[in-house]
């Protein structure tokens, strides 16, 4: 009987502990916070800069923090945590992976930090890290005189231009080989071309500067005079770079803020100056076109056909001369044939 009683204790006991342990296990301070916060509304938050973040910044936590998003779909593209309201635990363990980045972009106060515009150091050297995907980075040798007077800066927008006298070498050529062909001078003149020296063409469109010598940021300066301006191009416009400096002479002109027009075009010295245009055939050039519009004009009337007028052929006639008697007297007769 005793046995039976200390038994039944124990089961008591046992049954009450378990009890506890469940009764702790579910409705502990801990699970009664997690059931709530599975029941409370999920908030997205996007990492955002809180001030000015210039290229080649390290992301802190005193220039980034998490916000609230309330516009609708989020871009994929930018820095994202979702969690229930209230909660931080996610936030908190994200924001470590960003701590420490370096910005490709500069990043205004208040402009969601976007993932392809930061990265981070252990990533790859820095230059390396500055540039975007499949990019390539290409420096130039640059004066005041081709770098605008040394306004130009880190982040700035440029198109390329070539100046070289190659075309005109060729336009040359093809015009004594013109000349060669012909032997009559109407087609002497025929064959006279425009010849040029000089020529500029803008060769690369919207190119952003990285770097102005070892200078990859704006800093406080507001002209940089540099020896070589470091250029973020692709692949190919690497090689278009590269040939065109051995053409001729590179000048880098500044593009405005925004502006994302592709403008393609060239101009020879003969387009500027009216005295090459004379010497060169420019009037002659004139002529010719004031020609081609005279024989495309269409008749309005009855088309008059000009007949020349053909000389009547010459009959040939042979001469007899008569010597009369002792007169001393000739006589020419005539004879047809």
């Amino acid at each position: 009987m005793r046995v039976l009683i200390i038994g039944l204790v124990v089961l008591a006991l046992g049954v009450a502990g378990i009890s506890t342990y469940l009764i702790q296990s579910f409705f502990g301070e801990a699970n009664i916070e997690k059931l709530e916060s599975q029941v409370r509304p999920k908030v997205t938050k996007v990492l955002i800069a809180t001030k000015e973040i210039r290229t080649g910044d390290p992301l802190l936590p005193n220039n980034i923090q998490w916000q609230a998003w309330t516009g609708g779909d989020v871009s994929g593209s930018f820095v994202t945590v979702t969690e229930p309201t209230g909660e931080t635990t996610e936030s908190d363990k994200a924001i470590k992976d960003y701590i420490d980045a370096i910005a490709r972009r500069e990043f205004a106060a208040g402009e969601p930090i976007v993932i392809g515009k930061v990265f981070k150091a252990k990533d790859g050297i820095f230059m390396a890290g500055m540039l975007g995907a499949g990019m390539r980075a290409i420096a130039i040798t640059t004066k005041p005189n081709n770098s605008v007077g040394g306004f130009l800066l880190p982040g700035d927008y440029v198109d390329v231009l070539l100046t070289h006298v190659l075309a005109g070498k060729m336009q040359q050529e093809k015009t004594r080989s013109s000349a060669r062909s012909n032997t009559n001078d109407s087609a002497s003149e025929s064959a006279i071309l425009p010849v040029y020296t000089y020529s500029t063409e803008t060769i690369l469109n919207h190119v952003r500067v990285l770097a102005i010598d070892q200078q990859f940021d704006t800093v406080a300066e507001k002209s940089l005079v540099g020896k070589t301006a470091t250029l973020e191009v692709t692949p190919k416009q690497a090689e278009i770079l590269t040939t065109a400096v051995a053409m001729g002479n590179i000048t880098l002109s500044l593009r405005s803020l925004g502006d994302l027009a592709q403008q393609v075009g060239s101009t020879s010295d003969i387009e500027i100056s009216s005295l090459l245009t004379s010497i060169s055939g420019g009037k002659k050039k004139k002529k010719t076109e004031a020609k081609t519009e005279t024989t495309n004009v269409v008749p309005t009337t009855k088309p008059v056909v000009a007949v020349t007028p053909t000389k009547k052929p010459q009959k040939k006639s042979s001469v007899i001369k008569v010597y009369l008697g002792g007169e001393g007297k000739t006589q020419e007769i005539r004879i047809n044939e």
